[in-house]
């Protein structure tokens, strides 16, 4: 767990959370797994927990997302997940901007499935205003770019609706080649929410996705952030940090 620390530690205080705080969870962990004292889950819900307690569920939100990081792997991951939401919705009255949080049922593989989004706006945005889906990649989902969402919604004037990539997060389904069915329905909704102009913002992982419906002409405009499309799985490719088991659970290996 140190190595994550190495590697993510700009990302925990550059989003939010207080550097002391960080640095107390950082050299509390000593395992990944167990949910004991030293646990990863263990030690960054405990952060969660005191930050509910005293009314800051902004923090508690960053907090259960870290505790929840990597991989829904098993169920204390899947219930620092749980209790990221019941922050989010509580911090969400604070926000500088419209939320709403919304479970849209969308089609896949001749049935359906239910995909939870968050849908941002800047204050007195017009109705037909575009709409930028934006997604977050294998490990960090849509709850834990949150200044990401407010920065495009305050300055772009669009409508942000942001969801989780399949296999990943609130997701019901693994990530894969049919999986890109409900990134089609996801943007089926966005022309029918603002005034039919929609980009589509993918950060890591979540790039791919913006990547193929950029290629495809699906949307009017794609940004890519990350994904190396072209030499991804390439031999020569190093799996750091445990990515292999991350993008396994994702693509629904237990």
């Amino acid at each position: 767990p140190q190595e994550l620390f190495e590697e993510r530690y700009p990302q925990m205080v550059n989003t939010g959370l207080p550097v002391a705080d960080v640095d107390g969870v950082r050299a509390a962990v000593s395992e990944m797994w167990p949910d004991a004292p030293g646990g990863w889950v263990h030690e960054w819900s405990r952060l969660a927990d005191g930050y509910v307690a005293e009314g800051r569920h902004d923090l508690a939100l960053l907090a259960y997302g870290w505790a929840k990081f990597p991989a829904l792997a098993d169920e204390p991951k899947r219930v620092a997940l749980a209790r990221q939401v019941a922050a989010y919705e509580q911090a969400a009255a604070n926000f500088p901007v419209s939320f709403e949080r919304r479970i849209l049922t969308l089609p896949f593989q001749g049935g359906t499935t239910n995909v939870p989004v968050h849908i941002v706006a800047a204050p007195d945005l017009p109705e037909d205003a575009p709409v930028a889906l934006v997604s977050g990649g294998v490990d960090t989902w849509k709850m834990d770019i949150q200044l990401f969402l407010l920065g495009i919604a305050l300055n772009t004037s669009s409508r942000v609706v942001a969801f989780d990539i399949p296999g990943t997060g609130e997701s019901e389904i693994s990530m894969g080649v049919a999986s890109t069915e409900v990134v089609d329905g996801l943007v089926a909704f966005a022309r029918e929410l603002g005034n039919g102009t929609v980009a589509h913002v993918g950060i890591s992982m979540g790039g791919y996705y913006s990547a193929r419906t950029g290629l495809a002409g699906q949307v009017d405009a794609a940004i890519v952030l990350g994904a190396p499309v072209e030499a991804a799985f390439a031999p020569d490719r190093e799996w750091r940090f445990g990515m292999e088991g991350i993008v396994g659970n994702a693509l629904g290996f237990d």
